[in-house]
């Protein structure tokens, strides 16, 4: 009786694994984005909000962080460089963002929209499964030199993936660092190693950031 008890036992226990197991390979992982499926992905300009409707998370930029637009140019340069490294180059291109932008806010220039859902209707217009929008939050630039400065290198930046299809902030990557001397943070020792000592500047601290980024997005 007990060997048919355990028997029982056992056989419920492997049929309940093998129906979670089920469950859960019907369910699947989220599909991750990846430069194979870049086709349903647009890249959105660098921006600075000037609204608060115009922000998908975080704050507004203080009056002191805001860059020039040739520093957006720059950090377009900089994005599309580090999509192109892993392989990204298919997209849908900010020039063509922007369009929709444009069309978007003309069609909508009556109703008060939501930073999310703005976006949204921008990446079905493209149309874009996915949209990845960049926005500027503090920009700081060196004074100094790479060996002394009266002021460091400061940046803030999010990267911000969204569903246009669902309405859905997929994920955020929040990007913020203003550089510190060893003495000041120990703990960056590996930071302060791998800028050979040196106070670097904005753009350097961009580039590290958006590649980090690009990476914990998945790209």
């Amino acid at each position: 009786m007990r060997d048919m008890a355990s028997k029982k036992t056992a056989g419920l226990a492997l049929l309940l694994a093998v129906l979670v197991m089920g469950m859960l390979a019907c369910a699947g992982p989220r599909e991750p984005v990846r430069p194979a499926a870049e086709e349903s992905l647009a890249v959105a300009p660098f921006t600075q909000p000037n609204e608060q409707w115009e922000l998908i998370a975080g704050y507004l930029p203080g009056d002191g962080d805001r860059a020039d637009k040739e520093t957006l140019q720059r950090l377009n340069a900089m994005l599309k460089e580090e999509l192109e490294a892993r392989g990204a180059s298919r997209y849908k291109e900010p020039p063509l963002v922007r369009q929709c932008q444009e069309i978007v806010l003309y069609e909508r220039q009556n109703e008060r929209l939501e930073g999310l859902a703005y976006w949204s209707l921008v990446g079905r217009c493209l149309p874009a499964k996915y949209i990845l929008v960049p926005q500027l939050l503090k920009w700081q630039e060196r004074v100094g030199g790479e060996w002394g400065v009266e002021q460091p290198a400061m940046v803030a930046f999010d990267l911000c993936l969204i569903n246009a299809q669902e309405k859905e902030l997929v994920e955020r990557f929040h990007f913020e660092e203003e550089q510190s001397s060893l003495t000041e943070n120990i703990f960056r020792w590996r930071d302060f190693v791998k800028r050979g000592g040196r106070w670097v500047t904005a753009p350097r601290l961009a580039r590290e950031g958006i590649s980090q980024g690009l990476l914990e997005l998945g790209f």
